[in-house]
């Protein structure tokens, strides 16, 4: 036998061995460990399975490309409960001085609103599910107080005896509060790192009205090219005299008429512009002349003026000030603001001292540093912006023959969508929110 003769069976038979040995390792190998996720076995991915979706078929699973089918991540259980609630939910709420009655109960993020016995009590049937609740309550004066329901939580002892306890929000205001900020971010760009919201109001009147071209050409008496307009001149009786026509004319303006004088337009279009008090009617309603404040050694404070604003008083009415008012001054007889106190003036604001927070909503289940204010579904609410007068005689209360110069709060309650016997009625804010496509008030 020649040497070719016995090599060539030697290697067949060897590669025979290899290969056994190869598949038996194969089979082997130990499988995927399978998670337990909410009672659900799911095996990990492969290279030739997918999980089992309730929407997809593991043949029709795209895997990104950013991804290999080798590559699959560990999943780690997320803990929730899965204990049934409880059926039945009881429980009191109370404040600083007791059991609080007639306080709102409402399940977060559902519509069905409760309201506790004179005893403070709130009996909630028909829970169904193992989903944890957050169940918030509200009483005027209050920020809105919450508790959970989650059988899984380490203090779990059923649900029944729950206390929700409220805290009295602070009633003074702040007149040198500099404004929101959160995680760096200031003004009403903080409120849009969560509020979808915030993309409206920066297209709407409200966040335009400190730079609005008519606005400032009106207020300056300048063209929208900033070209300025005739110094108005009064003859001896304080009638205005015919302007020069030989000097181009660009248009009127408040400053043209009242050199030296801020007005009262700041009170709406800027009502963060000045830190005075908003209870100093003559600071914001500038009637005096900078030379009479000047000469006063302080007892005037500076004109409110709206021009050259900077950070939130740059931003006109933003997010944070609107949701610092808590009431507005109504005349009784007009159902009109005092003619004397336009915007700011006629507001009741709750802006905070250092380590205090407030803002006041439509809703009832944030349990934040959030207070709810049925005002804010008024159209009242929006009067003191919406009606102005200017000139005449100030008195206190009333302007002696003034001149009204914006009036559509009380346009509306003319009209026949502020009253309800008519089955037309729509409140100011929901016709603003529809003429300028501005967040719902609900």
């Amino acid at each position: 036998m020649n040497r070719t003769t016995w090599v060539f069976p030697t290697l067949v038979l060897a590669g025979l061995v290899a290969l056994v040995v190869w598949i038996q390792q194969g089979q082997s190998q130990p499988q995927p460990p399978a998670v337990a996720i909410d009672n659900a076995i799911t095996e990990m991915a492969t290279a030739t399975s997918q999980p089992e979706l309730p929407t997809a078929t593991a043949t029709s699973t795209r895997v990104p490309p950013t991804a290999t089918a080798t590559t699959a991540p560990t999943a780690t259980p997320t803990i929730v409960n899965l204990t049934p609630l409880p059926t039945t939910i009881s429980g009191v709420v109370v404040d600083a001085q007791g059991a609080v009655a007639g306080a709102i109960v409402q399940l977060h993020g559902q519509p069905t609103q409760f309201k506790t016995a004179k005893d403070g009590a709130f009996v909630i049937n028909g829970i169904t599910g193992t989903t944890p609740l957050v169940i918030t309550a509200w009483s005027d004066g209050h920020y809105i107080g919450s508790t959970t329901v989650n059988p899984s939580a380490p203090d779990w002892k059923g649900g029944q005896g729950l206390t929700i306890t409220l805290k009295s929000y602070y009633t003074t205001d702040n007149s040198l509060y500099s404004g929101f900020s959160f995680e760096g971010v200031n003004g009403s760009a903080s409120c849009g790192l969560c509020h979808r919201e915030y993309k409206e109001w920066q297209v709407d009147a409200h966040s335009q009205a400190a730079v609005n071209p008519r606005f400032i050409s009106m207020y300056t008496g300048s063209d929208v090219n900033g070209n300025p307009g005739q110094l108005t001149e009064l003859d001896q009786k304080g009638a205005a005299l015919p302007l020069d026509p030989n000097e181009p004319y660009h248009g009127p303006g408040f400053q043209l008429d009242n050199p030296g004088r801020a007005g009262n337009c700041a009170t709406c279009h800027t009502p963060q512009a000045s830190r005075s008090p908003n209870n100093q009617n003559c600071s914001w309603s500038g009637c005096h002349t900078s030379l009479t404040i000047d000469r006063s050694r302080g007892v005037i404070a500076p004109h409110a003026v709206p021009l050259s604003l900077k950070d939130d008083a740059g931003e006109g009415i933003n997010c944070d000030f609107c949701h610092k008012i808590g009431d507005v001054a109504i005349d009784p007889k007009t159902k009109l603001p005092p003619p004397d106190m336009p915007g700011i003036l006629s507001m009741r604001l709750y802006r905070p001292e250092e380590g205090q927070q407030l803002f006041f909503g439509t809703l009832v289940d944030v349990p934040r540093r959030d207070t709810y204010l049925p005002l804010l579904t008024k159209s009242e609410y929006c009067a003191p912006c919406h009606y102005g007068v200017f000139g005449g005689v100030v008195g206190s209360g009333t302007v002696t023959d003034g001149t009204v110069i914006y009036n559509s709060y009380g346009e509306w309650l003319e009209s026949p969508y502020s009253d309800p016997k008519t089955g037309k009625t729509q409140t100011l804010l929901n016709n603003y929110r529809y003429a300028n496509g501005v967040h719902a008030v609900t």
